[in-house]
Order: C-alpha cells, then structure tokens, then sequence
C-alpha cells in the first residue's frame, strides 16, 4: 500500500507539472473582459441587447381594444408560464382558520374589527396564509385583498406589530372604514448566510430569503412571483377598484416603465370591462415608500357607493 501510494502521488506530480498554463487555443481573459471585474457591464450589456431586440416579439395590433388583447395574448401566456403562474386555481367557499390547542385562530382586536389568522387554497398542494380583517357586529362594505411589501408583514400593516407608521397601516385604517380585509404573507427580504455547512466556502453567502428562491427558478421551472402571483389571484373574486402609487425616486423601476406596465391596466378597465373610474395612478416625490394621499381618497370615493 505505501508504494502504491507513492506512485499515485508521483503520476499526480508529473500530471501537474506537464499542464499548460493556457489551454491551447485559449488566452487568459483580461481584466474588463468577459465579466472579469466587470459583471455590472457584461448584465448591463445583456439588457439593452435584450431591450432593443424586445420588438420582435411583439405583434401588436392597435385597431381596437379587442384586437389589442388578442394580439398580446400569446405574450401574457409566455410571461405567464415563466413565472409559473399557469395551474389551474383551486376553488373554495371561504378562507379556512388556522388554530392550534396553543394558539388561536384570533390575532388580534381593533375597535370595531376582528384579526384572524387564515390560510386558503391556491394551486395544486400550494396554500396560502394570511391574516383576515372582519368587521364586528356589521355587514362589511367591501372586500379587499391588501398586499404588503416584501419588507413589511401583514401584523406590520395591520397594527399588531411595530415597523409601519400608523397613517400608512393601510389594512387597519380600511378594517376600520368596515372593509372586510385580506392580508398575504410574502417571502421576505431577510439576509442570512445560506449554503451547508463544511462546504466550499464560497457556497456560503449572504443571501436574502426571496433571492434564494429566485436562483433555482429557471431550473424548477417555478418563479417565487408566480406563486404570491397565484395566491393573490385566489383570493380575488371580481374586478376591484385599482390603485397604483408611484414615487418618482423609487429604486425598484423607472417612470417610464411603470407608465408602460400601467397603460396596460388602465387599457382593460376601460375598454374591457367599461370601469374607467376604477382604475387610477398617484404619482409623488418620494423612493420606494407608501404615500397613501390619493390612496385613501381614492378608497373611500368607492367604499361610499
């Protein structure tokens, strides 16, 4: 065993010490080339290449709303199965409680609403949890599915929790208006070192809890959007009244995107579904915040029908 031992250790020598230091064919890459020390310019690089080949995907007809709609479909279905959001949606009467002999289904009490914790069928084995706004003693006047952002949870804008200022706690201030409320729970953006144990030390990383389900989507064929994109479309029943705020300095996207992407719901509303005053946008000075000023105007224009 020793000597075999030494050979193995001798032939790895020679292996080593006869491999070139540049494959043949080959050069090594310069700094700037090829992503080295440069991978903001080589992504940069990729997305306006794929900007300005963007075009060539789209058909549109502009001749009517219809034509419109039609034209675009095969694109709303393609995004649509890229992020997943392709099963059929499971159907159910009503959000189910969720309660253990420790710990109750009621979260908490305002003033003149209950707070429940609440899952709901989504897709397939997906369920989705949340909390449930329900005015006491009255009929609610509207039914409204509040999203959070990533950073926030749904005790934040409820009021059971610090983080949120009281004027933006937007699902409280509608539980008190006598809106039922259906609040989501999202993948957060919480930061830990990920990867296994005695690993390669560069497979442990800081990384944020919704980049670590971002990474394998390509290959699971699932995108952490489409999921939340699916339980969101669960929860709704109808059309509701849609609003929009946009901070001018908000980091997520540009203007010119945001009026892109906005177009194309303000389009539906109006020539779809013949509901132009359901549909707004308030734009201000501000980053990546809740504004709330046209919000609430724009709420209680439509809780007061």
């Amino acid at each position: 065993m020793p000597l075999l031992s030494l050979t193995v250790l001798l032939l790895s020598a020679i292996v080593a010490s006869a491999a070139p230091a540049v494959l043949p064919g080959t050069a090594p890459l310069a700094p700037g080339q090829g992503g080295v020390g440069n991978w903001d310019g080589v992504i940069d690089a990729e997305i306006g290449r794929a900007t300005a080949a963007r075009p060539q995907h789209w058909q549109r007809d502009f001749s009517s709303a219809e034509h419109y709609n039609r034209s675009i479909e095969p694109n709303r279905t393609r995004f649509a199965h890229i992020i997943g959001a392709r099963d059929a949606r499971v159907p159910f009467d009503a959000p189910a409680l969720l309660a253990t002999v420790d710990q109750p289904a009621l979260a908490g009490r305002g003033k003149s609403y209950d707070v429940h914790r609440v899952s709901w069928p989504a897709f397939g084995d997906v369920h989705a949890e949340g909390l449930l706004l329900e005015p006491r003693g009255r009929k609610p006047v509207a039914a409204v599915v509040a999203v959070p952002d990533c950073a926030q949870t749904p005790e934040q804008i409820c009021g059971l929790a610090p983080g949120v200022a009281a004027e933006s706690q937007f699902a409280r201030r509608l539980a008190e208006s006598g809106c039922r409320v259906l609040v989501p729970v999202l993948i957060d953006r919480t930061v830990e070192v990920r990867g296994r144990e005695g690993f390669i030390p560069y497979a442990r990383q800081p990384m944020s809890s919704r980049e670590l389900l971002f990474r394998p989507a390509f290959q699971l064929g699932r995108h952490l959007i489409g999921y939340e994109v699916q339980k969101v479309l669960a929860a709704l029943i109808a059309p509701r009244p849609f609003m929009v705020e946009r901070g001018h300095f908000d980091p997520v996207g540009s203007d010119e995107q945001v009026v892109f992407k906005f177009a194309k719901v303000r389009q539906l509303y109006n020539a779809r579904l013949k509901l132009p005053e359901n549909c707004a946008i308030e734009w201000f000075v501000g980053g990546h915040e809740i504004n709330c000023g046209g919000t609430f105007k724009f709420l209680h224009r439509h809780l007061e029908r």
